[in-house]
């Protein structure tokens, strides 16, 4: 827990780094991994990630955009998917990247694209065998998605499974197996493959239930959840935290579900409508008169051409 001055402080230095997009450089995520230790607890630490991926279409659309200028798209696809593997086996050999880049996972952002890429030089659809495969590898890629996802959660410890994320203190990514060292790598290889697969195979088992109106209902609000949940829960842990752990736990879930869809109802959804209106050619009234004129054009061309088919009167 923080004093109050130091919170603020936190907090400033936070909406300053994430407002400027550059919040994994200037508080690079999981920089305790090198001499160990706890994670340090930020107000907005969740801003890291929007900040790599501003980042990334800063350069990576400019590579993107001159890739497709010169037709290369098949370097660029070979090169992302190069780089992933890089990143990855970075990872696994227990270096961090620049500024503990490896650690905020670009190689995630990197096999997007190529999967994007790829699926858009396929052919518009998979044969019956070629999708019966994929279907299984989707398959396999999810049960082992799972399992390693599960590998570094506290139920593994009751298994003998359990793979530690943080380095103890004083200790070091070279003292021995991190669940960041391989699961990072993994994860993302076994989602690509899942995207790719229910694009392509609507008859997936999997679709309908990620279709599931519960599901699709918390993926619409995800992003409100996305920027509310970190400092909704160090809020309540440095107020009644400081009394009662158990009571801020309990009263975290749903007060991050109350404060999810006031987000989602009285912020998201308005801001959507006028993005809507302010981007549809009608907003302004130009695409009504322009439909106005094409209609009075063609009813003067009917009576033209009615009036081209009445005989001359003798």
């Amino acid at each position: 827990m923080f004093d109050e001055r130091e919170l603020l402080d936190r907090a400033i230095s936070d909406v300053l780094a994430g407002g400027t997009y550059t919040y994994h450089v200037v508080h690079p995520v999981h920089s305790e991994l090198v001499g160990g230790g706890e994670a340090p607890i930020r107000p907005l630490i969740q801003l890291w990630s929007l900040s790599v991926e501003e980042h990334f279409y800063l350069f990576g659309v400019l590579l993107i955009l001159l890739i497709i200028r010169f037709r290369k798209t098949k370097a660029l696809v070979v090169g992302f998917l190069a780089a992933w593997l890089l990143i990855g086996i970075a990872r696994f050999t227990g270096h961090v990247g620049p500024r503990f880049a490896w650690y905020q996972r670009p190689d995630a952002l990197l096999i997007g694209v190529a999967i994007a890429f790829l699926n858009a030089h396929m052919p518009r659809s998979w044969s019956p065998r070629v999708s019966r495969i994929m279907g299984h590898v989707a398959t396999a890629a999810l049960v082992i998605m799972l399992g390693v996802v599960f590998s570094g959660t506290y139920l593994a410890k009751l298994v003998g499974l359990y793979v530690p994320f943080l380095v103890p203190e004083g200790g070091s990514l070279h003292d021995g197996l991190y669940w960041g060292e391989f699961g990072f790598t993994i994860v993302s290889g076994c989602m690509a493959i899942l995207v790719l697969t229910m694009i392509r195979c609507r008859d997936h088992w999997l679709v309908p239930i990620l279709s599931y109106k519960a599901f699709t209902a918390v993926g619409v609000r995800s992003y409100g959840l996305y920027l509310i949940h970190v400092p909704l829960g160090v809020l309540l842990i440095e107020t009644v935290g400081r009394k009662s752990e158990l009571l801020a736990l309990i009263l975290y879930v749903p007060l991050l579900v109350l404060c999810t869809e006031i987000a989602h109802r009285w912020v998201e959804k308005p801001a959507m409508k006028l993005k809507t209106r302010m981007s549809t050619p009608g907003a302004s009234g130009t695409a009504q008169r322009d439909a106005a004129a094409q209609q009075d054009t063609a009813a003067q061309q009917d009576t033209a051409a009615q009036q081209d088919t009445i005989p001359p009167a003798e």
